[in-house]
């Protein structure tokens, strides 16, 4: 009795502390305990209020003691349209169709089932924060499990509505929305199926990011924008086809999608590409044809060994091919005329680099750390223009040759960071492959004879080159 006594009294001193704190309350009595709803009003004009806390009088605070919350429509006068209480400690929670937000904090391993008071349509209006879990969510008496076709009904889908929910299997939209939020399907693990009719016409930011399982994702034939992030780290992903009505991808649409070995869309027919689209997939060849090849496209992408660039293609951004160790050889073409920092770092596994483009602006750091390159061509007799001191790697200058055409050696021996390469080479640049000359073949013709010796003699007198 003594101990009840005590007990009751702290409990008062602290029910009475955060009294101040909320408008109203509400008392379930229980065998054993009494359970105290608390709420603050969010709007006097609206007469809407949000369950805040909840608070119980027992002996074993702290553990999973309620079987079941019943959460009114209205308290007082005002109608309860938000919660925000942390329910990591409750069973389960019924939630009216009046909420519009569900803001608590949900612990991961939290036992805590919601019991939604009305239909899918109404549920999906529901906002969601992505990080929080709950186990099971059960929509008029349904759980939201397995195979899951939005209906018809549904015209707005609010953000995250069904994050973190491990029981759904596969998703089918196949009818317009009015709005689509983000994060939708946000770490739904064990979908692997997701399917968009032909009235979608986006496919919102993080909808499907961090569905590890997701192996298929169908897209309607209307499909205009992917969003940002919008299948990151949907590392199973295998099978998309993206339609030819896709005009934008956002940042990160499909980073660290390693089940995608082939690039799924012709990018020149995207008019807006973000940053890191396609960062660490597992291509093994890619000849993307943009205008632009924008900050980390292909970054990461380990697998990657084949890179063509098209005719479109003028500016090759920031870290685009960073650490793709695979990548041998690179060839840029005439197009391009400019190379962002980091473009080809840390690229290990390149030994060769051809640059064909006059008047090239390459930005500092481009090929750092390519420390096993062993050719450089540049087939411009002016010498690509350099943003930094710090290109190359300091043993490409020892190590590799760098071939400029005929007559140009001069220009590349004055030339800020080409003048770094301790052996430059004249070459033959007018066939499809540079055609190098012994050192004493002065005059390119292919022998070493009286007319080298003949170029020598004008050289010492003359100081010039000449053939007389």
């Amino acid at each position: 009795m003594k101990r009840l006594i005590s007990f009751s009294i702290c409990f008062l001193l602290a029910f009475s502390a955060f009294a101040d704190e909320y408008d109203f309350y509400v008392k379930i009595e229980k065998t054993s305990w009494n359970v105290w709803l608390s709420f603050v009003i969010t709007s006097e004009e609206e007469h809407t209020a949000d369950l805040a806390d909840v608070m119980n009088d027992g002996d074993y605070w702290g553990e999973s003691c309620f079987d079941d919350v019943v959460v009114p429509e209205t308290v007082n006068g005002y109608t309860v349209t938000s919660i925000s209480s942390d329910l990591t400690w409750l069973k389960s929670v019924t939630v009216p169709k009046t909420v519009k937000e569900i803001s608590s904090f949900v612990g991961g391993n939290s036992p805590v089932a919601i019991y939604y008071d009305s239909d899918l349509a109404d549920w999906c209006k529901v906002k969601r924060p992505g990080w929080q879990t709950i186990k099971n969510i059960y929509v008029n008496g349904t759980k939201l499990a397995g195979d899951l076709v939005i209906p018809e009904t549904v015209k707005e889908i609010e953000n995250n509505v069904f994050a973190n929910i491990k029981s759904i299997t596969s998703v089918k939209i196949p009818y317009a929305l009015d709005s689509f939020g983000v994060g939708v399907f946000y770490n739904c693990s064990n979908m692997t199926l997701l399917e968009f009719g032909d009235p979608i016409r986006e496919v919102p930011g993080a909808c499907a990011s961090g569905c590890t399982n997701l192996k298929q994702v169908v897209l309607g034939n209307n499909v205009e924008v992917i969003g940002g992030g919008a299948f990151k780290n949907c590392k199973n992903l295998e099978d998309i086809t993206l339609p030819p009505t896709l005009k934008e991808i956002g940042n990160e649409a499909f980073v660290n999608c390693e089940g995608l070995t082939s690039l799924p869309v012709d990018l020149a027919k995207i008019q807006t590409l973000g940053d890191g689209v396609f960062q660490g997939c597992s291509f093994t060849s890619v000849e993307p044809n943009c205008s632009i090849i924008s900050k980390d496209l292909f970054k990461e992408c380990s697998s990657l060994a084949s890179v063509e660039f098209g005719n479109n293609v003028t500016e090759i951004k920031e870290s685009a091919f960073e650490y793709c160790g695979k990548i041998s050889s690179i060839t840029i073409p005439k197009t391009i005329k400019k190379i962002g920092v980091s473009a080809f770092a840390k690229d290990y596994g390149l030994t060769s680099l051809t640059i064909e483009s006059e008047g090239c602006y390459i930005a500092n750091k481009a090929f750092d750390e390519c420390r096993n390159l062993t050719s450089v061509t540049c087939k411009s007799a002016t010498p690509p223009r350099m943003g930094g001191s710090e290109i190359f790697d300091d043993a490409v200058y020892s190590g590799a040759k760098l071939y400029v055409p005929k007559g140009a050696i001069g220009e590349y021996e004055k030339a800020n960071v080409w003048a770094n390469f301790a052996d430059i080479v004249e070459v033959d640049m007018g066939g499809d492959e540079p055609t190098e000359y012994e050192p004493e073949d002065l005059n390119h013709d292919g022998d070493i004879n009286t007319a080298d010796v003949t170029r020598i003699y004008n050289r010492i007198i003359y100081g010039k080159n000449n053939e007389e």
